[in-house]
């Protein structure tokens, strides 16, 4: 199964929070959903599914990772415009999709899987030097 994979979770994607690497794996559950229906003949099927959870999502994980670093009292504003900067490309993605634009599938895969894997390998590894205090409540 896990060459049906586009993204297997591996160690170098945890941040050691257990809240963001959930919602991490979650995020990454839906890129592989969407790459194994590519595989299947029906990622035109799933993309529509893919971008509207994508829309949904993504804004629940990153108001999570940003309060928590507001309240480590670390500076979130460049992990803020990242993170806005990767919904407006979801948001564009999901209007082309809506408009029925051609190739956009594979696109789609391309950027999402990028665009994951570099931000929680990178921007997101500063969850794991927050202080343990700033994970709860």
């Amino acid at each position: 199964m896990s060459e049906r994979l586009l993204i297997p979770w591996t160690p170098d994607l945890e941040t050691g929070h257990p809240e963001i690497d959930a919602q991490h794996k979650t995020l990454i559950e839906a890129l592989n959903r969407l790459h194994t229906a590519i595989l299947d003949g029906t990622g035109e099927d799933e993309l529509g599914w893919c971008l509207s959870f994508l829309k949904a999502y993504t804004r629940v994980h990153f108001k999570t990772e940003e309060a928590l670093l507001r309240k480590a009292g670390l500076d979130s504003e460049a992990h803020s415009a990242a993170h806005r900067e990767f919904l407006a490309s979801v948001d564009g993605l999901f209007a082309r999709y809506v408009r029925q634009e051609l190739g956009l599938i594979s696109e789609t895969e391309a950027i999402l899987q990028t665009w994951l894997i570099d931000h929680i390998q990178s921007d997101d590894q500063v969850v794991s030097l927050l202080p343990r205090e700033a994970d709860q409540g």
